[in-house]
């Protein structure tokens, strides 16, 4: 999962991140780099980006290594 800025491509940091599955909160930190790699089972997860205040979310599902939140 990389962050980015929408306009330009260039990678954001500071992101805070929250991974979801069936609605449930399974993880929650702040993404001090532009890339977050996640060690999870199996399955499709909701990834959650908050950016200076906008939250933009993507459905992923496990082994997935280019999706982009881009803000």
């Amino acid at each position: 999962m990389s962050f980015v800025a929408g306009s330009t491509g260039q990678p954001l940091s500071n992101v805070q991140v929250r991974l979801r599955r069936h609605g449930r909160v399974l993880l929650e930190f702040k993404a001090t780099g532009p890339r977050c790699l996640f060690s999870v089972p199996e399955a499709s997860y909701r990834v959650e980006g908050t950016y200076q205040g906008a939250t933009q979310f993507a459905i992923v599902e496990t082994g997935a290594l280019t999706t982009q939140l881009k803000w």
